[in-house]
């Protein structure tokens, strides 16, 4: 359960972080941070101040890459894993 919770934790909005993780809908885009919210690292986001403006929308489509990869693992995790 730790596991997930903590992987949630990157894009997930926090109210629905709690003992039901698990039952979370990860498809379901009203259950997910915006995707300026989603935490991708304190390293990575060092490196995207110091990108240009004009870049904005590779940064914004690399999050979204994230978002999906944190969603297909939080699905792994609850179908593989014990955590209900």
């Amino acid at each position: 359960m730790r596991l997930l919770k903590d992987i949630c934790q990157n894009f997930v909005k926090p109210n629905l972080i709690n003992e039901n993780v698990h039952l979370i809908l990860f498809s379901n885009k009203d259950n997910l941070l915006p995707i300026d919210e989603i935490f991708i690292g304190s390293e990575c986001q060092q490196e995207f101040k110091l990108m240009s403006p004009k870049d904005l929308n590779l940064i914004s489509e690399f999050k979204k890459n994230c978002c999906q990869f944190y969603c297909k693992a939080a699905e792994e995790i609850v179908t593989r894993l014990p955590v209900g």
